[in-house]
């Protein structure tokens, strides 16, 4: 794919950016192993690196000698001298302070023993060497000579632009975005792809697709076929697919656009080899240049059979990416709960994983919202913010459920109690993680029009992304909610 101007001007800062994050699962596994890699060569250590409070540890002599240093160790001490040229760095086993040349300089990430080997945070001393350095989908780069790292930088940012509601933060967070899908079109039981007005593409032309193609974002426009039987229809018969294959096609070409994201739900179990057949058919057509993402409905375990439409790594051969839609485990016309618990989402990762689809063909997609019930009654949607001075206007207790790890609260209005539940930084950061825990392709966001920069700041830390600390300071401060289980 083209280097934009956009994906340079972020692969340029990422040279002088070390974001070396990452967790482990919320049942304690491992994450997956790391490699370290000195001017794209892979340093191999006799023991494996390590994470720990977000830092990688390596040993301290495969950290020297890889970058040129000599290292020496005062047992007497516990201290460690790596000298390159006219560069002194001298690190303490368990202290929180290091020197370089002299210089105190305080550690978050100090060194320990480990089975009566020292390791140290490869951070600080690659740093403090002159090099450049930079985490990036379980791998440490390392330049010594000043040149860029060869890396995968495919790590993508979706947003999914639903109305000219949407265009604020495509215009805000338009330089970390890389791909933008705009939800405008349906499929027909003729096998037409008709553009729904409600969904001003014509405003989405004029503006938020000229600020995508600035930003050098990937445009897809999105399909959804939301009825089963017209799904059926279309997917069992050769002809209609070839007819909508053919508009979807034409459609790209007349916009100019980069692919088309498909979201067809609920699928029959009878249409499942129709629908990977359908996607095939629609490579063939658009070719390898174009790219395929599929919306894709989330399945968290085997029992759920009424998912038997889906064949994930059928379609993952044809497609590029799969983005799993992990909202709405509790919907408007369900039962009250979380509109993604923590647990859920991550058997949804784990479940398509056991799929065979490769991690990095996946985007775990998450939405910024939530829902209020009335006792009864069906739920309306809520934004962050609404639910939080509804709350206020409400003298109600906003709680965090320490199983989903979302935010909930009840209060009474006409006589009438609601529950309430919804996502926040916190909450949406802590899935996101997952996307690097499992080696994931990328995060999505339903949808562009919900999202705060708090929650922008949150998910670009959890996965990583260069530009994390400049958004920081522009979060607001996440409250400390009183904790219970409730889901």
């Amino acid at each position: 794919m083209t280097l934009t101007k956009r994906k340079l001007r972020h692969f340029l800062f990422l040279i002088c950016t070390v974001l070396l994050f990452f967790s482990f699962s919320a049942t304690g596994a491992l994450a997956a192993e790391i490699h370290i890699y000195v001017d794209n060569k892979e340093v191999q250590c006799d023991v494996s690196p390590y994470l720990e409070k977000g830092r990688t540890y390596i040993p301290m002599r495969f950290a020297a000698e890889p970058l040129g240093a000599k290292v020496t160790w005062d047992n007497s001490t516990k201290t460690a001298t790596f000298t390159k040229e006219d560069t002194v760095v001298k690190v303490t086993q368990n202290a929180t302070v290091a020197y370089v040349n002299g210089e105190a300089k305080t550690l978050d990430a100090p060194a320990t023993n480990r089975s009566g080997r020292i390791f140290v945070p490869i951070r600080f001393v690659s740093e403090s060497l002159n090099c450049y350095c930079q985490w990036l989908n379980n791998n440490v780069y390392i330049s010594t000579d000043g040149s860029v790292p060869v890396t995968n930088t495919d790590f993508k940012y979706l947003g999914y632009y639903f109305t000219y509601n949407s265009l604020p933060d495509l215009k805000t967070y338009q330089n970390e975005l890389t791909d933008v899908s705009h939800f405008a079109y349906d499929l027909k039981a003729d096998g037409s792809i008709e553009e729904k007005t409600y969904y001003q593409t014509d405003k989405f032309v004029s503006e938020g697709q000229a600020i995508s193609e600035s930003a050098g974002h990937n445009i897809y426009m999105l399909v959804t076929g939301f009825t089963r039987s017209d799904l059926t229809t279309v997917l069992s018969d050769s002809q209609l697919r070839a007819k909508a294959i053919s508009e979807i096609s034409a459609e790209i070409e007349q916009r100019g656009l980069d692919g088309v994201d498909i979201d067809f739900e609920s699928v029959a179990t009878n249409q499942r080899e129709n629908y990977v057949t359908f996607i095939k058919e629609l490579r063939q057509e658009l070719g390898a240049e174009k790219l395929i993402n599929i919306s894709i409905m989330p399945r968290s375990g085997a029992n759920e059979t009424w998912l038997d439409g889906y064949d994930y790594a059928g379609l993952a051969e044809y497609a590029d990416t799969l983005s799993l839609m992990c909202y709405n485990e509790h919907y408007s016309g369900g039962d009250p709960g979380p509109v993604a618990s923590y647990p859920w989402v991550k058997n949804v990762v784990e479940y398509t994983l056991s799929q065979g689809v490769d991690s990095k063909q996946i985007i775990l997609s998450l939405g910024s919202y939530g829902y209020d019930w009335p006792e009864g009654g069906s739920a309306s949607s809520v934004y962050n913010s609404t639910a939080i001075t509804n709350a206020q206007n409400h003298n109600a207790t906003i709680y965090r459920d320490t199983v989903s790890g979302c935010l909930y609260y009840t209060y009474t209005e006409n006589n009438t109690q609601h529950t309430v539940w919804f996502e926040d930084a916190a909450s949406l950061s802590q899935k996101a993680s997952l996307a690097a825990t499992y080696n994931l392709g990328g995060v999505g966001f339903w949808k562009l029009g919900n999202i705060t920069d708090s929650i922008w700041a949150a998910v670009l830390d959890a996965t990583n992304h260069p530009d994390a600390d400049a958004w920081q300071d522009k979060a607001t401060e996440t409250p400390n909610y009183p904790e219970r289980a409730l889901s």
